[in-house]
């Protein structure tokens, strides 16, 4: 079984796959909670695959920001991982429809490449999206203090 999140929209989507703890032979709690991650968008005429390192916590937020928001149909929320490879807007209209605005960032810092791009979804997609990352967060949880 693949472990990951994704969000679809009329063949567009982005998935997020974390593979593997990294370990940086820190005695930090912060260091260990670095996590490889496949990243792959689809939207319109571009593709993409590329690898982030994102952390435990940005799992474990963007977790409970979505959780949050099947709850709130008017709701948004912010989502941006602490490198900046991605950035997730989305809002509610009230009525179970959300947009999604989406940055991709393949590297942080200078000569970077980025793709923005939307899609839409409805409430009934939340509730699984939440799911798969509790299981990420299960497999990947945050190490020491938070």
């Amino acid at each position: 079984m693949c472990l990951n999140i994704e969000i679809k929209d009329l063949g567009n989507y982005i998935r997020i796959e974390p593979l593997q703890r990294l370990y940086y032979g820190s005695e930090s709690d912060w260091d260990k909670n670095w996590i490889s991650t496949k990243i792959s968008v689809a939207a319109g005429a571009f593709s993409g695959t590329y690898t982030a390192d994102l952390t435990s916590f940005d799992f474990e937020n963007f977790k409970h920001a979505l959780n949050n928001l099947y709850d709130n149909l008017n709701g948004s929320l912010d989502f941006k991982d602490l490198e900046g490879y991605i950035k997730l807007i989305i809002k509610g209209d009230g009525i179970g429809h959300f947009n999604l605005q989406a940055t991709f960032c393949d590297k942080p810092g200078l000569d970077s490449a980025e793709l923005h791009f939307e899609l839409s979804f409805d409430q009934t997609f939340i509730r699984p999206m939440v799911n798969s990352l509790k299981e990420i967060t299960e497999k990947f949880p945050i190490i020491g203090d938070y």
